[in-house]
């Protein structure tokens, strides 16, 4: 449970013009605040576990970390990289048919996979990261031995790797099971010791993406005895101690914007952070992009908006979400055969219903659905808008 502060009402000047040093000033504070969550400060903890652990088990852990988009998976692998970094250290190394040289010696790796992923471009962001100036040539078999003999001598104990949904959501399930294959092959000591490299151990090696990257591990017992279910970070709910968590992050963001602050806009009011949840799904990404959208129409329209207030974010959540495209539960009076409140309102209304149950969020452990399936979906919902407009128009 976090302590929450009213944020500081006094110290931002208001904002004369929309040039374009006013408007860098206006984002930098939103876009250079990275919130450290109790629910990403938990999952660095069980990253630095298996950083830790690595070295002294015979079988490292596999392990994920997954959730949903704007939850803080990437804030997380940034954070990993930065404090990998300032613990490099330079080693000698020698490859076959290269010239001895020197590599950065690392605790930890952090990968983050492109769209349409083969075992040749992630053997690129490998080499990458261990510094190899050849990481592009070479075919897939050569840049694996490359890849473990880099490895043995940078000493990593774990790798990182973001986005690896995106091996999930590949068209081809032969080429995802192969990349699978390929990082079991890099985490147990195998085939580096087959190279005759000293004291090879095995490396851990943790999965960082949305919920559905979870389904390459299914029917296969082998994958399932190796990987372990691994750490989910869930958004936060809109009541108790995660109400009070969610209240501060909201706090930390009124403090970094560079507008005046209204005083009906209060961290310490559960009606308030109430309208903040609803329009976030208690996700910090989310949070993050209203008030990006805040700064956005402040700079647009300076002299119509001379402080962060209700008007304002009401604004900013009508222009940075498409409420068309989510539905809530359904709920509320049955017009003419529709639902009244089947659609996500905005919570900055002023009639704002806050017993209104959350709207639906994709489910991230899913499988993503074909083009087909979601241009169907969203014109379904753009009619529904449409025939609710329409009933209430009588």
């Amino acid at each position: 449970m976090t302590e929450v502060q009213k944020p500081n009402r006094t110290a931002r000047p208001l904002h004369k013009s929309c040039g374009s040093s006013d408007a860098k000033a206006l984002f930098d504070g939103v876009n250079d605040l990275i919130v450290r969550h109790p629910r990403l400060i938990e999952a660095k903890r069980y990253a630095d576990m298996m950083v830790n652990l690595g070295p002294y088990a015979d079988e490292a852990p596999c392990s994920e970390i997954c959730g949903p988009s704007g939850i803080g998976k990437s804030t997380l692998w940034e954070w990993l990289r930065d404090e990998g970094t300032s613990k490099e250290e330079w080693c000698d190394y020698k490859v076959p048919k290269r010239p001895s040289g020197q590599i950065k010696r690392k605790p930890y790796l952090t990968i983050k996979l492109q769209q349409q992923p083969t075992i040749s471009k992630i053997c690129d962001e490998f080499l990458q990261e261990l510094g190899d100036p050849f990481w592009w040539q070479g075919s897939a078999t050569e840049k694996t031995i490359r890849v473990d003999i880099l490895l043995h001598a940078a000493q990593v104990h774990a790798v990182f790797i973001d986005e690896f949904q995106y091996v999930v959501d590949r068209s081809g399930v032969v080429v995802s099971e192969a990349i699978v294959d390929w990082l079991r092959d890099r985490h147990m000591p195998a085939s580096r010791t087959r190279m005759n490299l000293p004291n090879a151990r095995s490396i851990a090696i943790c999965l960082l993406g949305l919920g559905r990257l979870s389904a390459i591990f299914s029917d296969d017992p082998q994958r399932l005895r190796r990987w372990d279910a691994g750490w989910r970070m869930e958004p936060y709910a809109n009541h108790g101690s995660d109400l009070e968590d969610f209240a501060s992050i909201i706090a930390s963001f009124l403090n970094s914007v560079q507008l005046p602050i209204d005083d009906a806009i209060d961290p310490t009011d559960p009606s308030v952070v109430k309208r903040f949840h609803y329009a976030s799904w208690g996700i910090p990404g989310y949070v993050k992009k209203l008030f990006s959208g805040t700064m956005l129409l402040a700079g647009l329209h300076p002299r119509r908006h001379t402080r962060l207030d209700m008007g304002l974010l009401r604004s900013a959540f009508a222009h940075v979400t498409r409420m068309e495209e989510f539905e809530v539960p359904t709920f509320g009076v049955v017009r003419d055969g529709v639902t009244a409140q089947s659609l996500m309102q905005n919570p900055f209304d002023d009639g704002f219903n806050q017993t209104l149950p959350s709207p639906r969020l994709m489910d991230d452990r899913q499988a993503l659905p074909s083009p087909e399936s979601r241009r169907k979906l969203a014109t379904t919902r753009r009619r529904r808008a449409a025939e609710v407009d329409r009933s209430f128009a009588k």
